[in-house]
């Protein structure tokens, strides 16, 4: 609860000082997406899920890793509700295939809605990554305010993560819940 709302969110000035101080300290994930509607016909409206991978190839927040909301972090095969969140293992593979370990801070940002970025900061949360924060503002606040962006689509190492359940101290919840942990090779 508070312990979390003084750390959870991030200023673009933190975010900068981090990545000039120790960049190699840093998970930086780019979920840019939007939620779009089309009309169906007969008064009906089709929701349309988009990530915005184009507009990270363009420009985004040097070191950034893209992670597509609609297919990395989703059970794509849950066709009822196409944007449930993953499985833990599902979730830890593209975890490791994005190089994303347990022992560095995320940082996570999207357009700036704070959509995108809140669903991936609770799904790592959830998921038991124990530091993970929000860039307030977002990639909009971020280039408001100037700071450098990389074109260059960085290259990550895979990284070994484990699913396990643990369970939860809550006593309203009485289901387990699972966590990744970073392995060491």
């Amino acid at each position: 609860e508070d312990r979390w709302r003084g750390r959870a969110l991030v200023s673009t000035k933190w975010l900068k000082d981090k990545l000039e101080q120790a960049p190699d300290q840093l998970h930086l994930l780019d979920v840019r997406g939007q939620v779009g509607k089309k009309d169906a016909g007969g008064g009906r409206v089709e929701t349309q899920y988009e990530a915005l991978s184009d507009d990270f190839l363009a420009a985004h927040i040097p070191t950034a890793v893209f992670i597509d909301w609609t297919r990395d972090i989703v059970d794509v095969a849950d066709s009822s509700a196409p944007v449930q969140l993953a499985s833990c293992d599902a979730f830890a593979r593209v975890m490791e295939a994005k190089g994303i370990s347990t022992a560095k801070t995320v940082v996570v940002y999207d357009t700036g809605q704070m959509l995108f970025a809140t669903r991936l900061w609770w799904a790592l949360t959830l998921y038991g990554h124990p530091d993970v924060r929000v860039l307030d503002g977002g990639w909009k606040r971020w280039t408001q305010e100037g700071y450098a962006t990389s074109s260059y689509t960085h290259t990550h190492t895979h990284t070994r993560v484990r699913a396990r359940t643990r369970a939860r101290t809550h006593t309203h919840m009485h289901r387990p819940y699972y966590i990744y942990t970073s392995v060491s090779r």
